[in-house]
């Protein structure tokens, strides 16, 4: 009975702590992100809830556009009319970042808020930013060729 008990005492103090846990920070600067979806990509929300943020990603057309390979998308949140990146967490770099082509056959990813953001995704409207380029060479990238993807979801 005891060990019941104590399972159960354990068992409610994770509960509590999972669900008072704090909530992912927003940035006080707004967003210069300027969206530019192109008909060649398919970028999308497959799922999303407070913790994660699964989401879908295809190109119609090979090496048409390229991403840093550390990461393909942040979270930015919509308030009072505009659009704020989340606060993320320290990345430990793993070295030099390359950049990859965007794949003719669709990939899923997963964003963990935790992980990323150190918190939760409270209520609200968001959006992936995909920060890509028309350039496959890094050190020629530039302003021009610069494209960002976007895939908004809510949070209820």
């Amino acid at each position: 009975m005891q060990r019941i008990l104590t399972l159960l005492c354990c068992l409610t103090i994770l509960l509590c702590l999972t669900a008072c846990g704090k909530t992912a920070e927003v940035s006080a600067e707004a967003s210069d992100a300027v969206i530019s979806n192109p008909a060649e990509i398919t970028f999308q929300v497959k799922f999303c809830n407070a913790d994660a943020v699964t989401y879908t990603v295809c190109s119609a057309q090979e090496n048409f556009l390229f991403y840093e390979g550390h990461g393909f998308a942040y979270v930015e949140k919509y308030t009072d009319g505009s659009w704020y990146p989340l606060v993320q967490q320290p990345l430990d770099s793993t070295g030099d970042f390359q950049w990859l082509s965007i794949p003719t056959e669709e990939v899923q990813g997963t964003i963990s808020i935790q992980t990323e953001y150190g918190g939760r995704l409270e209520k609200g409207t968001y959006r992936l930013v995909a920060p890509c380029s028309l350039s496959a060479d890094p050190d020629a990238a530039d302003e021009a060729s610069a494209v960002d993807l976007a895939a908004e979801f809510e949070i209820g």
